[in-house]
């Protein structure tokens, strides 16, 4: 074959391929991708734990790895436009995968064979976050299906199942969970929470179901309200027939109600005036109680000073059948005033002062009264900082002041952390603490807190964190702790 045959053939074939996959290009369908990011952290650290026994004061070595491995897929529902396009446009359907996972190992010493310590053989899988989440699905729907989390006043609960949210467009949503409470004896559950109550539930022989609903407005001329409803049941311990009349027919298995709350919260921001209030209640419906209160008001003035008000009253409270609700830990009235000003760009300085009244409660007949305790109920508490953000310094200073209920504390801190090579980091910190038990007034005890560490960035995703602390008082001569911090991320 000649010279010019073949290249007029081989012209021939590229048209061709190209008509061909033009002709691809135009009946294939629209392709998707999605993102992901892969966290894993390892944490080391050694420390000593003191005890009392009848041979006096003994310690226990705790040498201690924590693994944690997390994953996050997002951009499920990606439609392949420019994110600067929603911007006056409607809010774009959103679908992502988190999960976060974590092990502890420990390779200290338990103390004596006879010791029981659960806490400190706490070695297990744990699944701290694992949810499938969507916002804005359809235009109004937004749903989490896994473990949950979340927070009303000063309470944090967790649970394993689904948050369903609907939104209407004008501005009134409507909210519904339903799923089984995280306890710490199940199966990948966190050691975070211990359920109290009864041996039955808390060793995880009963599943505790949790519900709730809640309705209100979001952003309405800049209000913000919600009411919300959540309770928890679980089964009683089995009844010991033996031990009652045969003549009475008692149940194996009761569901009784643990907890039930009704939350109101809400917040509004006055323009005009540079103005944010909130407030949130919570009342005790199986108690009958009002359990927490809170009121925050934030107020700015110009450009440089920004005041607030808090107000917290709060009851510790627990499940319905545990015996801490007789004798339950203090509940106590907060009153705070923060100030903070703006010195010069970088440079703040900020100041609180609390006053707190603690509470007692005392039984009569069958009611639970709130009464108020002695003048050694009342405690001050008084902070004055400083921060610094300047190029590559970050430093922060603390004076703190306590006095009142549980005796004298006052003490400062210092933090500093200095960067000077983009992959380097030093920081280190002083404390000095003076405390005097309201118990023992001729016993003021000293601690002299210094700690050094670094940051090493060894490439894109990968960190190194080292940090070394000791601790030097009258009680002891020394409290030395090693910290470790392996900490990578991968991304596409």
């Amino acid at each position: 074959m000649s010279l010019p045959a073949s290249i007029s053939l081989f012209r021939n074939r590229v048209i061709s391929a190209v008509l061909l996959g033009s002709c691809l290009l135009a009946v294939a369908g629209e392709s998707f991708a999605y993102d992901f990011t892969i966290h894993s952290r390892t944490e080391a650290y050694g420390y000593q734990l003191r005890r009392y026994d009848r041979n006096g004061l003994t310690f226990i070595n705790r040498r201690r790895v924590s693994q944690y491995m997390g994953l996050r897929v997002f951009n499920l529902l990606d439609s392949g436009e420019d994110p600067a396009s929603y911007r006056n446009a409607a809010r774009p359907a959103l679908l992502q995968l988190n999960a976060l996972m974590r092990f502890f190992v420990d390779f200290g010493a338990y103390g004596n064979a006879a010791d029981n310590n659960s806490e400190l053989r706490d070695n297990q899988f744990e699944l701290l976050l694992g949810a499938l989440e969507g916002r804005n699905i359809l235009g109004w729907i937004d749903f989490s299906l896994g473990r949950q989390y979340d927070a009303e006043l000063m309470g944090f609960f967790a649970y394993d199942g689904l948050r369903l949210r609907i939104n209407s467009p004008w501005h009134f949503f409507v909210e519904s969970h339903f799923g089984i409470q995280v306890d710490r004896h199940r199966p990948f559950s966190p050691a975070l929470f211990q359920a109290d109550g009864p041996a039955e539930k808390t060793e995880g022989k009963s599943v505790a179901p949790s519900f709730g609903v809640a309705v209100g407005i979001a952003d309405l001329y800049r209000l913000d309200l919600r009411v919300a409803y959540r309770g928890t049941a679980s089964h009683a311990p089995l009844l010991d027939r033996q031990a009652m009349s045969d003549e009475v027919d008692f149940p194996q298995k009761v569901w009784g109600i643990d907890e039930e709350f009704l939350v109101v919260s809400g917040n509004y921001r006055v323009p005009w005036l540079n103005t944010q209030l909130s407030f949130a209640a919570r009342l005790d419906l199986l108690l009958e109680s009002m359990d927490g209160f809170q009121l925050n008001v934030d107020q700015r003035l110009g450009e440089r000073h920004f005041v607030g008000f808090d107000f917290i009253q709060s009851r510790p409270h627990f499940d319905g059948d545990s015996i801490f609700n007789i004798f339950s830990i203090q509940p106590f009235t907060e009153l705070s005033l923060r100030y903070q000003l703006r010195i010069l760009a970088g440079l703040h300085a900020y100041s609180r002062f609390g006053y707190r009244r603690m509470w007692s409660y005392s039984e009569i007949g069958e009611s639970l009264q709130l009464i108020e305790e002695d003048e050694d109920g009342k405690a001050f508490t008084f902070l004055l900082g400083t921060t610094l953000q300047w190029q590559r310094l970050h430093a922060t200073l603390e004076l703190y002041w306590f006095s009142g209920y549980g005796g004298l504390k006052i003490g400062g801190d210092f933090h500093a952390e200095l960067r000077p090579l983009r992959w380097l980091s030093l920081e280190g910190r002083v404390s000095v603490i003076g405390f005097q038990d309201d118990q023992r007034s001729d016993a003021f005890v000293t601690t002299l807190g210094l700690q050094l560490g670094g940051k090493v960035r060894f490439a894109k995703g990968v960190l190194l964190h080292l940090l070394a602390e000791n601790n030097v008082s009258q009680l002891y001569q020394g409290d030395l702790r090693f910290l470790a911090v392996l900490d990578v991320e991968v991304s596409p």
